[in-house]
């Protein structure tokens, strides 16, 4: 029937053609009718009837497969959708429309086929089912980033097809699957800000199809192989923040077939040694992180050489490395950091080749000899920093370019002579820092007459003359110090007392007397009085928890009128909520504040804790701003994960009830290591436990803080810093000292 049909549907097609040719035929010329006098045999029209027919069966088969197959794609979704607990964030995945419409699904674009998933930031807190890739066969892309996904690594080793993985930013731990190499299309592997531990395997070396590979910030406490330099098609590789790796020297076989790689991050990978010689080969390198190490030894000569046509970042800060700076070194260099090592000898004259360097950091080293002129002439560097180093002589008073520095920071050296006029007026200049100098002679008047200086330190130096009257300004009172030659409105004058002055500018020894009591005896009488208040507080305490009791009593009796308390979890939860609810009794009270009290709570049989902060609510309301506070801080908090960001385990929530749940995090919050005093909220409360009373030596105490000024300032910028850039990349807002957690301080 199917053949007839189109012979028939053929047939008529020809007939109508025909009649129009022979209604048209006057208008044609003789040589254009000449496709009339041709005709077809009936073999060959019903020869293109069957392909005809065949094409249109094959068609028909195709879409039925297509339809079939986009209905079990759908029926697997939808069962991983509620294997992973049917969170709301992927609630447009229903059993009506197409998977192919869905925003987190990618499919071919022919036979729309399931060939990508990206699940980033979806609040998944459940495993991944191992059945993912047994199903979907076609899948080359997986995004599971920014979840609270618990467990080892996926299993998804028969994913065959699969290019591109990103785990990054969960909670999966273990070691990564020495068979590995199954995923052996990978080109784009990310498990950054995990719990990975172990040995990186072996085998992560045959992945050739690799382009991209990063595991920063795991907690790896094995080796890394040497089979990465294997990965001749890496473009990208970060392993930085690994601190915990055994101590490795770089093989020298690990740059062997990186000739393709563009960034190489190491930093704090607790790696040892000298920067080996086939480092050179790297030919495509762009960006160079090797900062944090132990690294020694000094830096091979014709480094970045090969590098002609590429702007290079070196970062090889916070070393052991020694010896003088190479001769020659890339003259392609974009950003230079040798900061806090133990470089020695004069600058290089041969520095002027680095015609391409914008920043150029080499403070804390032991630098000497005189600054080179040919240091002035890079032309675009707008950061100079040689601070903490042994240099000597004259400032160059010729300036043969720096028309785009904004930072000049030559403090704590053995500088001497005067300022150079030239310096004061580079265009550009924002900061300037020569303090801690032998620096003499006249200020120069042009100083902060051309631009204004935003930060200017020139204090313990022998300068003279007249501070200018545009730097005469409350922002620059601590610019001058230890200048005692030096003039001007804002130099205090501290006249030092003299035990052998003249009998007319002794000072009466009885009032001497007087003065002396006088803060004394004021001080007796605001304890007197601060006892008395803490007497009536007290008992005005007492009749308040009596009253806060009987209203608490009364709020049960009205409970069948509140709406039901939820409880909604950022993290995977070992407590219920009624653990929580009958733990928030004054025993474990720990601070309270403007917003409300906090509690240390026992959970799991007592083995953990968590920390409760009870949002204050008066009259079963609560207060509009302090509901703000509690949406704003459930939103932010709930969705950031970093490790010096106290984590939001859950939130629970009713009319009359609002509470907050954190990790009691073991090194307590930022605002206890520096001594502020100020706890959620606002005041805080002692508790004497043994994990608030640790002995702590009052030499290693400021205040009530453990962290001693040293290791303050060498390790919270960068505890901070990490914090800080996480929280901002995530949500846009302000982040509390309380809300940040201290790493341990073992350097």
């Amino acid at each position: 029937m199917a053949i007839s049909w189109s012979f028939r549907r053929w047939e008529a097609y020809r007939y109508k053609t025909r009649s129009q040719d022979s209604h048209h035929n006057h208008h044609l010329s003789p040589r254009s009718s000449l496709p009339k006098m041709s005709k077809q045999s009936p073999f060959s029209s019903i020869a293109f009837a069957l392909l005809l027919n065949l094409f249109m069966s094959m068609s028909f088969q195709a879409i039925s497969l297509t339809t079939h197959h986009v209905n079990a794609e759908r029926s697997i979704l939808l069962d991983l959708k509620l294997q992973l607990g049917s969170p709301p964030s992927i609630q447009s995945w229903n059993s009506s429309s197409s998977p192919c419409d869905w925003p987190e699904i990618t499919c071919a674009p022919l036979y729309k086929s399931v060939i990508g998933i990206s699940l980033h930031n979806k609040n998944i807190t459940r495993r991944i089912p191992a059945t993912l890739c047994h199903l979907l066969h076609n899948l080359k892309s997986l995004d599971l980033s920014n979840n609270y996904i618990p467990g080892g690594f996926p299993d998804i080793l028969n994913c065959s097809k699969l290019e591109y993985l990103v785990l990054s930013h969960n909670y999966f731990t273990g070691p990564i699957p020495p068979d590995i190499r199954q995923l052996s299309r990978l080109r784009y592997l990310d498990i950054t800000a995990n719990h990975f531990s172990g040995d990186i395997p072996v085998d992560i070396g045959r992945l050739q199809e690799l382009r991209y590979f990063s595991l920063v910030r795991n907690e790896f406490n094995g080796t890394w192989p040497v089979e990465v330099g294997n990965l001749s098609n890496l473009e990208h590789l970060a392993m930085a923040y690994n601190h915990r790796f055994v101590p490795l020297i770089i093989p020298k076989e690990l740059f062997g077939a990186l000739d393709k790689l563009k960034f190489l991050w190491m930093r704090d990978m607790n790696l040892m040694g000298g920067i080996p010689e086939s480092f050179n080969n790297l030919s495509s390198l762009e960006h160079v992180d090797l900062s944090f190490n132990n690294l020694n030894g000094s830096i091979p000569g014709g480094m970045f050489m090969l590098n002609i046509n590429l702007k290079i970042s070196l970062l090889l800060n916070d070393n052991l490395f020694s010896g003088e700076l190479p001769s020659k070194l890339g003259s392609n260099l974009s950003s230079v950091d040798l900061s806090d090592n133990r470089f020695s000898g004069p600058i290089p004259v041969g520095i002027s080749s680095w015609v391409t360097v914008e920043e150029f950091k080499a403070s804390n080293n032991m630098f000497s000899g005189n600054i080179p002129v040919a240091l002035t002439s890079l032309p675009i560097l707008s950061t100079l920093l040689l601070d903490g180093n042994q240099l000597s002589g004259q400032l160059p008073s010729e300036i043969i370019s720096w028309k785009s520095l904004t930072a000049l920071n030559l403090a704590r050296n053995q500088l001497s002579g005067p300022i150079p006029k030239s310096i004061c007026s580079l265009p550009e200049l924002a900061s300037l820092d020569l303090s801690e100098n032998r620096l003499s002679g006249q200020l120069p008047s042009e100083l902060g007459l051309f631009n204004p200086i935003a930060l200017l330190n020139l204090s313990s130096n022998n300068i003279t003359g007249k501070i200018p009257h545009q730097l005469e300004k409350r922002e620059y009172e601590s610019s001058f110090l230890n200048n005692p030659q030096l003039s001007g409105n804002l130099i205090p004058t501290v006249k030092r007392c003299s035990a052998s002055g003249s009998g007319s500018h002794k000072f009466p020894a009885k009032y001497l007397a007087m003065i002396i009591a006088f803060p004394i005896v004021a001080s007796i009488g605001i304890i007197l009085l601060c006892n008395l208040f803490r007497v009536g507080g007290n008992r005005d305490q007492e009749n308040n928890h009596e009253t806060e009791k009987k209203n608490n009593h009364e709020a049960e009796q009205k409970n069948n009128h509140e709406t039901e308390r939820k409880l909604t979890s950022f993290h995977q939860l070992n407590f219920t909520m009624d653990d929580i609810l009958s733990s928030l009794g004054e025993d474990n009270l720990i601070g309270h504040g403007g917003c409300g009290n906090v509690y240390r709570v026992p959970v799991n049989n007592s083995s953990e804790f968590v920390a409760v902060k009870k949002i204050m609510i008066n009259n079963r309301k609560l207060d509009k701003n302090l509901e703000k506070r509690f949406i704003a801080e459930v939103e932010t908090l709930g969705s950031t994960r970093h490790p010096n960001i106290v984590k939001l385990l859950c939130c629970i929530a009713s009319e009359s009830l609002k509470l907050l749940v954190y990790e009691y995090t073991e090194n307590e919050s930022l605002d206890k290591w520096l001594g502020i005093g100020v706890g959620v909220g606002g005041k805080t409360k002692k508790r004497a436990s043994s994990s608030s009373t640790a002995s702590t030596s009052t030499s290693t105490r400021i205040g009530n803080a453990p962290l001693d000024w040293p290791k303050r300032l060498q390790r919270l910028p960068l505890e901070l810093h990490k914090a800080y850039t996480t929280y901002i990349h995530y949500k846009n807002g302000r982040l509390w000292p309380w809300s940040m957690t201290l790493a341990k301080c073992n350097k």
